[in-house]
């Protein structure tokens, strides 16, 4: 592991959390979704704990899994290690994500933490279907 590495994965990640966190004050719109996905298993507080234990473990299990991977993609582990990070503390703070960005033509409603998890493990994907292809890819 490299310093530069360090570097670019804590300075994706802070920059993750950091838009994340501050972006929810300034909407109008916010509200805490309690339950896991979409809202799923909202009124269920066991329930929810165990399958957000489920998702930290999941999420560690991906890193862990495509180690090799992720060291090629510092940004990508950044913007996904900031993203869990991101949910995890609106869970320990508020009981539940808060989500303020609406998803057009849907009733659903995300957040900047969701779409950097999305971005980050999209971005490792299509580096591993592109390696498998022999295309070079720079990003």
């Amino acid at each position: 592991m490299t310093q530069r590495f360090n570097f670019l994965v804590g300075s994706a990640a802070i920059l993750a959390l950091f838009l994340d966190q501050i972006s929810k004050y300034f909407s109008s719109t916010a509200q805490v979704n309690t339950g896991v996905a979409f809202g799923f298993l909202a009124n269920s507080f066991f329930s929810v704990k165990l399958a957000s234990l489920f998702f930290c473990a999941f999420a560690i299990f991906i890193v862990w899994q495509f180690w090799s991977k992720w060291q090629k993609n510092p940004i990508a582990l950044g913007m996904f290690t900031g993203g869990v990070f991101g949910n995890l503390l609106d869970r320990l703070v508020y009981g539940g994500v808060r989500d303020w960005l609406a998803l057009p033509f849907t009733n659903l409603t995300n957040n900047l933490a969701d779409w950097f998890i999305f971005l980050g493990l999209s971005w490792l994907s299509l580096k591993i279907i592109n390696e498998r292809r022999g295309v070079k890819w720079k990003f």
